[in-house]
């Protein structure tokens, strides 16, 4: 019988993303937000075509009093007391220019 990979060249954990949450988010203006990873990283995001989204579930941001409300569950930003979250991965894969997305990324600092 021929193996076809053995468990020793397999490194532990070298598999999993390591895990990424936000540490700090703060309002800017319109529908800006200013994030700070675990990891250091520091963005800023226009969230302004979630709120145009047609899509239910960002519905309620369009309301800038409850995008404004937004807070941190120790894991990522959410909205409408948690009803609305997007993942901090995801945000955090915002930075290359092949991700196609309808939210925009706008610089590093």
């Amino acid at each position: 019988m021929e193996r076809v990979g053995e468990l020793e060249s397999i490194k532990p954990l070298d598999w999993i993303m390591e895990l990424l949450w936000m540490k700090k988010a703060e309002y800017l203006d319109g529908y800006k937000l200013s994030l700070v990873f675990n990891d250091g990283k520091r963005r800023i995001f226009d969230f302004s075509s979630l709120s145009d989204s047609d899509e239910k579930s960002y519905g309620p941001l369009k309301d800038m009093s409850v995008f404004k409300s937004f807070a941190l569950d120790g894991w990522t930003v959410t909205w409408n007391e948690g009803r609305i979250d997007i993942a901090p991965e995801y945000l955090s894969s915002m930075e290359s220019p092949h991700r196609r997305s309808s939210l925009r990324f706008l610089f590093v600092y």
